[in-house]
């Protein structure tokens, strides 16, 4: 019986931290709500708000811009749905730090990686949206990183993760490789440059057909076949 009752003890101590933020215990409602949320399909309403993002993001034009353009319904409807998309996107990283903890432990939710790099990219978006389009050219340049958007699906499949994880290890192998080919390419042609070198100089070619005419016959400096 108590390891019936051990294994379905919830949440999960071993997965969580005993608290969050330094005041939500693993019995406070909230939190308990809040992981409840993490566990039950949040990260795939997130894909889904980010293929909404994607799509807002590729309809927007430049040359509809405040300054050429002051009133544009389209482009104030691109940046409200960019507001909203950014405040759900801000919703879920508090979530998921309400259920994980911020950054003091071990298991936090900025102790992995990924969770950076969607923290980031959140904040980053939601700076250039909130911030307004008269503002500073500093902070107007941030909105291109909301262009970075859809790489928050690769944090939502364990498999694309492994992938980029295998591919970045895998790059760091392959540059000694690239050296070597590198190295090849310079000796293939210091050799062809040597065997061949001035072979073409001042020899005539037909002009529409491109061929030798005479490798024997030297051309003028002036002078075309």
């Amino acid at each position: 019986m108590m390891e019936d009752n051990e294994t379905k003890l919830w949440p999960d101590p071993f997965k969580y931290e005993s608290n969050s933020l330094l005041i939500f215990s693993l019995q406070n409602p909230v939190r308990r709500f809040a992981i409840l949320l993490c566990e039950n399909g949040l990260d795939y309403v997130s894909i889904l708000f980010i293929l909404i993002s994607t799509v807002s993001l590729s309809m927007y034009d430049p040359f509809q811009s405040p300054d050429r353009q002051p009133s544009n319904k389209v482009r104030d409807l691109l940046d409200l749905t960019s507001k909203l998309l950014s405040g759900v996107f801000l919703l879920e990283a508090s979530i998921k730090i309400l259920a994980f903890g911020f950054v003091s432990g071990r298991k936090t939710y900025l102790r992995e990686g990924w969770n950076v790099l969607d923290f980031s990219i959140a904040v980053i978006g939601a700076i250039s949206d909130f911030a307004g389009q008269s503002t500073s050219p500093a902070v107007r340049s941030l909105r291109t990183f909301r262009t970075l958007r859809p790489l928050r699906t690769i944090s939502k499949f364990p498999d694309l993760r492994a992938m980029v994880e295998l591919a970045a290890k895998a790059w760091v192998r392959l540059i000694s490789l690239i050296f070597l080919l590198f190295l090849l390419l310079v000796m293939f042609s210091i050799v062809s440059s040597q065997l061949w070198a001035g072979i073409s100089r001042r020899r005539c070619y037909h002009q529409e057909a491109g061929l030798l005419l005479d490798p024997s016959r030297v051309c003028s400096y002036g002078q075309a076949g």
